[in-house]
């Protein structure tokens, strides 16, 4: 088994859904390939790195900056490839995933290279993906916000061609008594391992 491991909490090890993460890919086994996109500094596309992605800038005139970004892209894409299994583990906040989960996303959704546009349509072009596991936290309850993060996360992976996905979510880590938190983080600890491999 070949992981690729996508971190998104800039709270390191001390976050919940590190440890979740963490655990899991403890428990996939295989090898691993971990981007911490807070120690990665994941570049925001800009208006001439996608011109470039596109061919209306080429060598000679798109600037430095946009080459690096679609340096930084294919590196990922490669990663990405190169998986048959991707961990992605986030905090949610403010309704959303963070930021850099969202940069990791705009840099490996690129046309011609993750997906194209076919007779009836877009296409997926990642064929290598057999699973997906999405661990997230959040300080709220289950039900308490909208689930737009979850719906975002998998349209975007099945855009791509990255269909097998499997959430495990934590809820409610800033709600209630620290014995109820604990027994919410032990329950999810418990799905993770329970987990059929």
């Amino acid at each position: 088994m070949n992981i690729l491991y996508i971190k998104a909490s800039p709270f390191g090890e001390g976050s919940d859904s590190t440890k979740l993460g963490d655990a899991l890919v403890a428990r996939l086994g295989g090898q691993v390939d971990t981007i911490d996109l807070n120690q990665e500094e994941m570049p925001f596309l800009t208006k001439e790195a996608v011109l470039y992605s596109w061919g209306v800038l080429n060598d000679e005139t798109a600037p430095e900056e946009a080459k690096a970004i679609d340096a930084k892209r294919v590196s990922n894409i490669e990663k990405l490839s190169a998986a048959d299994t991707l961990v992605i583990a986030y905090p949610v906040w403010n309704f959303s995933i963070p930021a850099v989960l969202k940069a990791w996303l705009d840099l490996i959704v690129y046309m011609g290279k993750t997906f194209k546009y076919g007779e009836n349509g877009p296409e997926g072009m990642i064929s290598t993906i057999q699973k997906v596991y999405l661990v997230e936290s959040s300080g709220s309850m289950p039900g308490m916000i909208p689930d737009f993060f979850g719906a975002y996360l998998t349209s975007a992976l099945s855009f791509l061609g990255i269909k097998n996905v499997e959430r495990i979510a934590l809820g409610g880590t800033n709600t209630g008594s620290d014995e109820e938190k604990n027994a919410r983080r032990a329950g999810a600890m418990d799905k993770v391992n329970a987990l059929a491999i």
